[in-house]
């Protein structure tokens, strides 16, 4: 277990270990070949990381050696899905955690740089989060997280850029990398909730968002739908607080309503990501990131893989295993 905040070292110690150059070699008299003698140490490759977001290939290299578990961070352009998963990092950097404990991170550096124009812009009245753009294919983020018992895990954060789940064709082609997987955070953008003319376009965007999900074979019966409103601070700043929350609430009835007979889980939370200072929003984001270490049962599983047994998910490559 590690001490809170960001004092212990990385976890990115790979090391490369190579054939002896010194190895004997033995040459056949007799038909003049060269072949190798015994060799007595066994040749491992072992693959070392960049320290940024990592692409599909190098997710599954990491698969090799650590056991992973995928968390699918959804929402619009800008709703705030980039500053929420690298805040979960900052609450340790900053020190704000209390029941969890940092375990390391393959991505240190990607996560700074998506916090670099926030940096930039500290003197301007809002932060600002640089966007993900569509083409980008290093959006894996790693965490490890350690509990109060000593359990570890490894989360993978899916950085995705919103135009992915803006559109039907887009969110497909991710379908069979995403399929059951147990842990997705869909993202409200809390300041366009404040807006009488469009808070309810933001609540149909996760209602059809969720049942995209649901029709892909993305959200199953195991997995479990955590709702995040982001940008409480502008939630709490409008001139039209109570009649915000009183939506917000009201929507949230709805959607527990019409989800969670679908699902392994449900739950809701308000947040203001940047304000990791105030540990009211430190408490939140450690909520969170316990949600996502929560098991699911076996016998919960056994829902969707009755009669599966030949079914393979592109993502148990990546090391999810039941």
């Amino acid at each position: 277990m590690e001490e809170n905040g960001l004092q212990n070292k990385s976890i990115l110690e790979n090391e490369i270990q190579l054939q002896d150059s010194e190895t004997e070699i033995k040459t056949d008299s007799e038909n003049g070949d060269f072949r190798e003698a015994d060799i007595q140490a066994e040749l491992e490759y072992v693959y070392t990381y960049s320290g940024q977001a990592m692409n599909q290939q190098e997710l599954f290299q990491l698969s090799a050696h650590e056991d992973l578990e995928l968390v699918l961070v959804a929402g619009p352009f800008e709703s705030g899905k980039t500053t929420l998963e690298t805040m979960l990092y900052y609450v340790f950097l900053e020190g704000r955690n209390k029941k969890l404990n940092f375990g390391g991170s393959y991505t240190i550096p990607g996560f700074k740089k998506r916090t670099e124009k926030i940096l930039y812009s500290s003197g301007e009245p809002e932060a600002v989060m640089g966007r993900t753009l569509l083409q980008d294919t290093d959006c894996f983020l790693h965490l490890r997280v350690c509990n109060e018992t000593g359990q570890s895990q490894n989360l993978i954060f899916a950085d995705l850029p919103g135009e992915i789940f803006e559109k039907t064709g887009y969110i497909e082609d991710y379908r069979e990398a995403f399929e059951d997987v147990e842990n997705v955070i869909v993202v409200m953008d809390g300041s366009k909730v404040c807006n009488i003319n469009e808070r309810q376009n933001v609540f149909m965007d996760t209602l059809v968002m969720i049942k995209m999900f649901l029709k892909n074979g993305i959200i199953t019966h195991n997995t479990k739908l955590q709702i995040v409103c982001t940008k409480l601070d502008e939630i709490q700043a409008s001139e039209n607080r109570a009649e915000v929350e009183s939506f917000l609430e009201t929507k949230w009835k709805d959607l527990l309503r019409l989800f969670e007979n679908e699902v392994f889980s449900m739950d809701y939370i308000i947040v203001s990501a940047m304000r990791i200072e105030e540990e009211y929003e430190s408490e939140k984001l450690e909520k969170i990131l316990c949600k996502c270490m929560e098991d699911v049962p076996r016998r919960n599983k056994a829902i969707l893989w009755e009669n599966t047994l030949e079914k393979v998910r592109q993502f148990d490559f990546f090391g999810i295993r039941g």
